[in-house]
């Protein structure tokens, strides 16, 4: 045995030295990998039936979709080229496809067979009892095809084409027809005769509106199919419109259950009277009263168009306007009632320095127009939102931030959240933002409007409107006590009521897993399904404040689907070394895969791991660093320190090849010998934005410096718009980085206060109660001192950090005026610094030789700062203004000039 295990030495000694090998044959990324690079497209489709999926795979430098029908079984039927969209039809007996190319697809499910391929685009699939017809367009034409049968009818001339009454029927928009055809009978009829415009459907298809124009005036008509020909519903001579109004030609919509028609007025502007003491109109008078600076006026001039409705199922019915001069419409439309409230021309986040600006919230009765103010002017509340059956009223108070309700009816107000008594470490924090208890469900309301769905932290509770019965936590605290956050999985949770299960997303807090739970609405320990180091769909991220513009990432998966006739569930799994892919599975614990989408598997890829570590002030930090696939613990690494704020919940992330112009790229740091570090930078305390930002920050990089290999002498920072104010803050008061890269960043917060931003708005609120959080009357005239102190520029003399900052001169939130105080302050000082200025906003497009320039250019000034390389001609000498247009300074400088 001995002498067997003896002889096998060598060849475990080989087999590991072949896989070291193979690890390291690996391709790394370049600046060019991510051209060919592909992924899932968050497009895909499941059959009601749950047998079969549709989904693309997307290649964004070809702008090339593959589509793929597979079995939710893992069967791959067939694979479609140049496919621009698929559905399934409603009886899951057919799958429909459009090619870029401009033609149309039809497969039968059942025989596995193409049964059609003809010219066309922009289909729709309609189904009349058992029979499915396509109807798709062929240059001018609408053609009606009658998939059982084969049967076609061509209907030339056709400029719109829509689905209408529930799908058996279609209305077409024929040169100066509008047409009304029976699918079922194949019989048309024309239902007005003349030129329209925005035709309307209503959800269930049984009514229709357009606009049509008689001579100056637009008059709004309305069809359904117990009418022989379309009537019109408003006009400008009715009962209910002003003088001073007329009907638009805007956007229509109907309410929910299709009674009710919204469409749009104009106020007629009415020609100034010319002031006969005008000497010029070359003057600009700010007001201290007006309610928006003079500035944002010009951005925002006024509201000239206004919502108003009518009742298209009441004989008589006159029209109501909902808005007006000093009151828009806010959050849903509903049935009987719209919510109403102070138009933004009103700064109403001001409202805590000026009582001026509360807004004021009316509920208006769809009946007859009347208006009923629910709370008081002074009241601050947030999400004011109608209940599913309108019954309630519901808002989050900011005072005390819980949750009020008003019942329509009685008119009474309830505090209907009192009674959960969270304590403060389970309170929702919204990236720096002012704190709140509790979020809203998006489908929060059960049954009746029985019961309302919310979220703490941690755990889901049902809580009664009418406050009666007390709040059920239906995760029974489980997530509070293993700081496991749940929330709804499904849309449709409010289905489930009172008896059935409710699927929940989770997401451990101490470990960075996600997953599925189940529990009842009558509360009891949720049921484990599965976690894991993945991040299954895609969670809602809150990457900015309330008071700055966010991003969402359009083109990722949505969340958990569920078959609409079976107990299929399709899912997205993703982690940091884990392309985005397809899962199915029937009980949410076992999965079957379905798309094997893994460019990543050809490079040295990364994994994520999170540690904890102790921040200056003793409190213990979270992080997530990134490490390469072909990570080498006797080798030392130089590390780059990335944030904004929290984001912790991105560790499973999958961060595909390409370019990042605002931030870093991550799989090209990480595939090239880079280690990336995001530690969360949070719980900030009002006014001491510095210290909270070294405390975390400086905290990580003391931690990684105890590990043999981290090269602790090349640390770099990066961060984009508020993450560069956090970068330019790091650097003032720290002398642990070795460079430093900041974009859109803010310098100098005693000069910004009194600038403007977010359309030519003051931004004494957003550095006081927003993201900057300074303190409600935390000014620079009170409190000088810690202006100073969050303001890198006073600290210019003391960074030692080369610093290469990035903007967009035409940035509207963060003004390029910023960098140049840095700049020229370091510039002063004779310290290393450099300024890409490119001709973009906030932040730089990625899509374009802008963004690649300005990625390029940060990892030639990462790559000579951290590992040594030769600096590019732009660092070492610049580009001359007059040379820029034939001369990039890309090229390394060969000379050994150095920056």
């Amino acid at each position: 045995m001995m002498r067997s295990f003896a002889g096998a030495m060598p060849l475990l000694a080989i087999l590991c030295l072949c896989h070291s090998t193979l690890r390291a044959q690996k391709k790394i990324l370049t600046d060019t990998s991510y051209l060919n690079w592909s992924w899932l497209h968050h497009d895909y489709h499941l059959s009601n039936d749950g047998r079969y999926l549709s989904y693309d795979i997307h290649c964004r430098e070809r702008s090339s979709y593959l589509g793929v029908l597979a079995t939710t079984k893992g069967e791959e039927i067939t694979r479609i080229s140049n496919r621009s969209d698929a559905r399934f039809s409603e009886d899951s007996r057919y799958l429909v496809a459009e090619l870029f190319s401009d033609s149309v697809l039809v497969f039968d499910l059942a025989k596995r067979k193409l049964i059609l391929a003809t010219p066309g685009k922009t289909f729709q699939l309609q189904q009349t009892g058992k029979t499915n017809w396509l109807v798709y367009r062929r240059s001018d034409s609408v053609i009606v095809r009658n998939l059982e049968t084969g049967y076609n009818a061509i209907y030339p001339g056709v400029k719109e084409c829509k689905p209408a009454f529930g799908g058996t029927a279609l209305v077409m928009q024929k040169n100066s027809e509008l047409i009304w055809l029976d699918l079922a009978r194949q019989e048309s009829r024309t239902i007005f005769n003349g030129d329209i415009i925005r035709l309307t459907i209503s959800k269930d298809g049984k009514r229709i509106a357009f606009i049509h124009k008689e001579g100056n005036d637009f008059l709004v008509y309305h069809f359904a199919p117990s009418m022989t020909t379309a009537a019109i519903a408003a006009r400008n001579t009715m009962e209910g419109m002003s003088p001073d109004h007329s009907i638009n030609d805007g956007d229509m919509v109907f309410s929910p259950d299709g009674r009710s028609l919204y469409f749009e007025l104009l106020k007629k502007s009415l020609p100034g009277t010319k002031d006969p003491d005008l000497l010029t109109n070359q003057v600009e008078v700010w007001h201290y009263r007006q309610p928006n600076l003079y500035g944002s006026q010009r951005w925002f001039p006024g509201v000239s168009r206004f919502k108003a409705v009518i009742n298209l199922a009441a004989p008589n019915a006159r029209m109501i306007q909902v808005e007006n001069d000093s009151m828009v419409i806010t959050g849903s439309l509903g049935n009987e009632y719209v919510i109403v409230k102070s138009n933004d021309l009103i700064r109403q986040d001001e409202e805590y320095f000026n009582e001026e600006q509360a807004p004021l919230y009316q509920l208006v009765s769809l009946k007859d127009g009347s208006r009923k103010t629910f709370r008081p002017r002074s009241s601050r509340l947030w999400h004011a939102s109608l209940s599913k059956g309108e019954q309630f009223i519901t808002w989050v108070n900011k005072d005390d931030q819980d949750l009020y309700c008003y019942e329509i009816a009685t008119g009474i107000t309830r505090n209907i959240s009192a009674g959960l008594n969270l304590k403060p470490d389970m309170i929702l924090i919204n990236q720096g933002s002012p704190v709140i208890k509790l979020e809203l469900n998006v489908d929060g309301w059960f049954g009746a409007d029985e019961r309302l769905l919310i979220q703490d932290k941690y755990d889901c509770w049902l809580l009664d409107p009418l406050g009666k019965q007390a709040p059920v936590n239906i995760t029974n605290g489980y997530g509070r006590r293993n700081r496991i956050m749940f929330q709804p999985a499904l849309s449709d949770a409010a289905a489930t009521w009172p008896t059935g299960d409710i699927i929940l997303r989770a997401r451990n807090e101490r470990t960075g897993d996600n997953g599925f739970w189940q529990t009842k609405p009558s509360g009891g320990d949720p049921v484990k399904k599965i976690m894991g180091a993945y991040k299954f769909s895609d969670p809602v991220k809150k990457i900015m404040g309330p008071y700055m513009f966010s991003w969402h990432k359009i083109d990722e998966p949505p969340r958990l689907r569920k078959a609409k006739n079976a107990a299929i569930y399709i899912v997205t799994r993703q982690s940091a070394s884990e392309s985005i892919n397809l899962f199915v599975s029937t009980d949410l614990r076992s999965f079957q895969q379905i798309s094997t989408i893994h460019p990543e598997k050809e490079y040295n890829w990364m994994s994520s791991e999170m540690i904890r570590y102790r921040k200056n002030d003793g409190d213990t930090g979270l992080a997530y660093l990134y490490k390469p696939e072909n990570f080498d613990p006797s080798k030392k690494y130089p590390v780059i320190f990335q944030y904004y704020q929290t984001r912790n919940t991105e560790m499973h992330d999958y961060h595909r090849a390409g370019v990042e112009p605002n931030q870093i790229d991550i799989p090209w740091y990480v595939s090239n010998g880079y280690l990336v570090c995001i530690p969360d930078i949070n719980h900030y305390k009002p006014g001491r934005i510095a210290e909270t930002v070294i405390n975390s920050v400086e905290g990580a990089a003391r931690y990684l410096s105890r590990f043999a290999w981290v090269d602790s002498a090349k640390f770099g920072a990066q961060g984009h718009s508020f993450g560069g104010y956090e970068t330019l803050l790091l650097i003032a008061h720290s002398r642990m980085f070795a460079a430093a890269q900041a974009s859109a960043a803010v310098s100098d917060i005693v000069s910004a206060i009194g600038g403007t931003a977010f359309g030519e708005h003051e931004l004494y609120t957003w550095y006081e109660t927003g993201q900057a959080n300074m303190g409600p009357g935390n000014l620079p005239w009170s409190n000088p001192q810690g202006y100073i102190e969050n303001s890198p520029i006073f600290y210019a003399d003391k960074i030692t950090t080369p610093l290469l900052l990035m903007h967009g001169y035409e940035d509207e939130n963060v003004k390029f005026g910023q960098d140049i105080e840095m700049f020229t302050a370091l510039r002063r000082l004779r310290k290393p610094v450099w300024i890409l200025a490119y001709k973009d906003g906030h932040v730089i497009a990625d899509h374009n030789e802008l963004g690649k320039d300005a990625a390029l250019r940060q990892r030639q000034f990462f790559e000579h700062y951290l590992k040594g390389k030769p600096a590019p001609v732009w660092m070492t000498k610049g580009v001359n203004p007059q040379d820029r247009n034939f001369k990039s300074g890309l090229q390394l400088d060969k000379s050994g000039a150095k920056p």
